[in-house]
């Protein structure tokens, strides 16, 4: 792969974003890939920095030193000069990679969310954006959230950035940087004889810019205080900058100039000699977000004094690899340089943990593993050519069918999408951009026909659109077959298993016969999604599948969509002029939902308390269940309302909801129900309920047991505040089960 940095500073300045890009570029390099670097050199002289890669280098006024010279002493001025500083870099840019668009695949940016953009809308070019800390709000954030969707961008980051985004909405993957370990291995050093450093002194060691924000006063004040309790200290600061002059002044006024050495700018690689030489490392800024200085130190074996800011906390573990203190908090810095100082078994500890994590957690090769995995599916993307083929029977008024039509919309703005449907009963929407086709056109009604020639016209569809990915809902053995006979098409296979396997193979006619078959048929898959961990357990051991093969993934629900649309006005009689207490159950009228079981709990209930039911859905025991409730004298309490697209706005207005099923796979309804904020029962059948339902404390659960079920059904109804109880810790539960976190749960494993 052909992979273009591009990188501000890099031909200027050296920080720890030049840093990451110039290792990771090394890495790629050295696994296969071409690596270029686009970056900015002073105007009117060489580049400040060798870079042994190919570089192409960009000659604009460096604005962002003055900003730093200001500092705050003008407020928004140096803001104003930084972003002067990049919009210049980034038209340039952008007119050099317009001109030389096609010699790469894909373009990694250092945090410059306005060229990104430019680059996806005008060049249609596949960007990575890192960002190095926390975009800014004012410049950076409404880029970012326009780009947020576009298949062309995929962000990373790490540290404190993760979090601060999220909390915008912004999905970003997190990738830490590496360290290269092997390069940052104590070792002999000379840099104590350069300096004169007697044996018995402790050094103290920190690297960066001296610009405002990095600590330095705070650490001189902090190494000033400390001296006066442990003499034999020195500290050397690595770096240079417009603060360099005063920081050497305030040493001059401490009177501490012999033990103060500003070593200035150090070539990277010479910098391991100087953290071998070291004895604590300290890094002290009112921010950062992830320190490449600090796992470089980690990786030399020093312990670490940190300030407790950004992302410093996912480094150091207080007290265990190193030391917080608050930016600022004098005292506290003196204590913990004393204490490090005074103690070189501690400090020992500390540093063999350091490198140990290290080289546990942060390898350049396993973050390269990830990030080219970010490359591949932006190119992807940019060729058009990721397809994602999606069967279902139809779009028809189903919990499996809403489901589909959910990963649909989502997926159409992650995929070409292909959808394959036996008919076009739908009632759920299709996103207006899919590829759709149906099986059953023109076909015989002949059973065994029908079904042998969907296998041969579903098949002659995966040939033809040649998708990535196929993904079926309730009819997995039709995808199985059509594509793996006569020879196995080059597909990833996922099924979703939305049922208990082996109650469906019980009620099955030939149920021998089709467990040998699904058994067979279900071992060719790539992957198998259950809906609740009881599936899952049940599919591993009704046809002795491997547990890694099974992906249990929930079912998604648009919670706050299902709320908007519980309080729309509906017009019924038993909930609009409610006189009695209403129960409701929605669901498919077949055997596995249970209404027969609910209609005579019902009766019971009815006994003891006036009441009313109402029974959303159709289904083919429709008949057989109005004649139960004409049998039962509950006919006229009862309100086969059938199937309601709306029918959240019922649920909302109920007093219970009741799921009274024999089997389920997982139950979208309950989850609808508690969304609405209404106390449910449910019978504790398999899969499911419980892995939904705490019982007593958001919902409660019985057998399936008419008498059971009764009984329960009266003790909602008649103690109020318990119900409202588990009702609102049930509306707040069913959070988790958010469509945007299942979608990608769905993503990850369509992506494995």
């Amino acid at each position: 792969m052909k992979i273009l940095f591009v990188n501000r500073l890099m031909g200027i300045f050296w920080g720890g974003g030049e840093s990451f890009d110039y290792n990771f570029a090394k890495t790629l390099k050295k696994m296969g890939n071409e690596v270029f670097i686009l970056t900015g050199k002073p105007l009117f002289s060489l580049p400040k920095n060798k870079i042994d890669l190919e570089v192409f280098y960009l000659s604009t006024p460096y604005l962002r030193g003055i900003s730093y010279k200001l500092g705050n002493k003008i407020p928004k001025i140096p803001n104003a000069i930084a972003q002067l500083d990049l919009i210049i870099f980034e038209k340039k840019a952008f007119n050099w990679i317009e001109k030389n668009k096609d010699k790469f695949d894909v373009i990694q940016i250092l945090s410059l969310p306005r060229l990104a953009e430019e680059i996806v809308n005008e060049l249609k070019k596949p960007v990575v954006l890192r960002f190095p800390g926390p975009p800014a709000e004012k410049w950076d954030i409404p880029v970012i959230k326009r780009l947020k969707d576009n298949p062309l961008v995929k962000y990373f980051a790490a540290g404190d950035t993760i979090k601060y985004l999220k909390e915008k909405g912004i999905k970003i993957n997190n990738i830490a940087q590496g360290v290269n370990f092997d390069l940052f291995t104590k070792e002999p050093s000379d840099i104590r004889q350069k300096y004169n450093i007697k044996n018995n002194e402790v050094v103290l060691i920190s690297v960066g810019r001296l610009i405002s924000g990095k600590g330095f006063e705070f650490l001189i004040d902090g190494f000033n205080e400390a001296i006066k309790k442990v003499r034999n200290l020195k500290l050397i600061i690595v770096g240079d900058g417009v603060l360099k002059s005063k920081l050497e002044k305030k040493v001059t006024e401490f009177k501490i100039q012999d033990k103060v050495i500003f070593a200035g700018r150090i070539n990277h690689k010479e910098l391991l000699k100087y953290y071998s030489a070291a004895n604590i490392f300290l890094l002290l800024s009112s921010y950062e977000n992830f320190s490449n200085a600090v796992l470089e130190a980690m990786s030399c074996e020093l312990p670490i004094i940190a300030t407790n800011v950004g992302g410093f906390h996912l480094q150091i573990r207080d007290g265990i690899n190193g030391f917080l203190v608050n930016y600022g908090d004098l005292e506290s810095l003196k204590e913990k340089i004393i204490y490090l100082a005074e103690d070189s078994n501690i400090r020992e500890k500390m540093g063999k943990l350091n490198r140990q994590e290290v080289i546990e957690k942060y390898s350049w090769e396993e973050t390269a593993k990830k990030v080219i995995s970010l490359y591949e599916k932006v190119k992807k993307n940019r060729d058009n050519n990721r397809k994602a083929l999606f069967l279902i029977p139809n779009l028809s008024g189903g919990g499996a069918e809403r489901v589909m039509s959910n990963l649909l919309n989502y997926f159409s703005s992650e995929f070409k999408v292909i959808t394959v449907f036996f008919n076009n009963n739908h009632v759920y929407p299709l996103p207006n951009d899919c590829k759709v086709y149906y099986l059953d056109n023109d076909l015989p009604r002949i059973g065994f026909i029908k079904k042998l020639m969907r296998i041969i016209y579903l098949r002659n569809v995966i040939k033809k659109e040649k998708p990535d990915v196929a993904l079926s809902f309730l009819a997995n053995l039709y995808l199985i077959s059509s594509a793996i006979f006569p020879r196995r098409l080059n597909v990833k296979l996922i099924i979703a298993e939305r049922n208990t396997i082996s109650y469906i193979l019980k009620l099955s006619k030939n149920k021998m016969l089709k467990k040998v078959l699904s058994k067979t048929l279900y071992k060719k898959v790539d992957n198998i999604i259950a809906v609740s961990k009881g599936v899952k357990e049940d599919l591993m051991k009704t046809f002795n599948l491997p547990p890694e093969k099974i992906k249990v993934i929930y079912n998604p629900h648009d919670i706050d969509k299902i709320q908007e649309l519980s309080r729309e006005q509906i017009d019924h009689h038993s909930l609009v002029d409610k006189k009695y207490p209403v129960i409701i159950n929605v669901g498919r009228l077949t055997y596995q939902k249970g209404q027969d079981i609910l209609l005579k709990a019902f009766k019971i209930v009815n006994e003891k308390i006036e009441s009313r039911l109402i029974i959303l859905g159709d289904g083919p025991l429709l008949k057989q269940l109005k004649d139960l409730a004409k049998e039962l004298g509950i006919e006229n309490k009862v309100d086969f309302a059938g199937f309601q697209k709306n029918p959240f706005a019922f649920i909302a207005r109920s007093d219970v909801f009741v799921l009274s099923s024999r089997w389920e796979g997982f139950p979208n309804v309950l989850i609808e129900a508690m969304a609405c904020g209404v106390p449910v029962i449910s019978t504790d059948c398999p899969s499911g309920p419980n892995e939904v339902i705490e019982h007593g404390v958001n919902g409660i659960l019985v057998p399936i047991e008419i008498d059971k079920l009764a009984e329960n059904i009266i003790w909602i109804i008649t103690n109020v505040e318990f119900s409202k109880r588990i009702a609102r810790i049930g509306q707040e539960s069913v959070r988790k089960y958010d469509k945007f976190k299942i979608f990608e749960d769905y993503l990850k494993v369509i992506q494995e």
